[in-house]
């Protein structure tokens, strides 16, 4: 992987202003925030990128990325992904994280986390507390891993779960 070129730009949302950080590399890159509220977006290449303390705004792309929010309270949006993204890890309070069209790694923190696969062959790995995790229905094989706390885990009838209190069939 290349290291991380980036770009700068300032985003007013009412009174709330937040500095986005682009990667500007051609190829992957590893995106680390910082402790300061933020947005992170990585290429359309397999990025690793990970958030900080503050609460950050993360936007994996295009590629088979893995993305971790970090303790801050976190958001990511992925609907414009077509080959995979990542997850987003530790978040104090419920945090909805959603996976993109293809292979997906999506890992939930050490809060309340709710997990949404979508297309593809989805690793999905909830973590402390009470996790929703929601693999897409859409009959390809997703491994879904509850973990601590109690769990809901939503599959359909070719996943793998382990450690979900409570498994929905789609």
């Amino acid at each position: 992987m290349k290291s991380l070129h980036k770009a700068a730009v300032a985003i007013v949302v009412g009174f709330l202003a937040l500095t986005c950080l682009f990667s500007t590399a051609a190829n992957a890159a590893v995106i680390d925030g910082t402790n300061d509220r933020e947005c992170l977006g990585g290429t359309s290449s397999a990025d690793t990128i990970s958030g900080f303390g503050a609460p950050d705004r993360i936007y994996g792309f295009d590629g088979a990325d893995t993305v971790y929010g970090g303790p801050g309270n976190d958001s990511g949006s992925y609907s414009s992904c077509t080959e995979g993204i990542g997850g987003i890890g530790p978040d104090p309070i419920v945090f909805v994280l959603s996976g993109g069209a293809g292979n997906d790694e999506v890992y939930g923190g050490p809060g309340n986390d709710r997990i949404y696969g979508e297309g593809g062959s989805d690793d999905l790995y909830g973590n402390d507390d009470n996790d929703q995790i929601f693999a897409h229905g859409d009959g390809v094989r997703d491994e879904v891993y509850g973990n601590a706390g109690y769990d809901v885990c939503y599959v359909n009838s070719v996943d793998s779960v382990q450690g979900c209190e409570e498994v929905n069939i789609l």
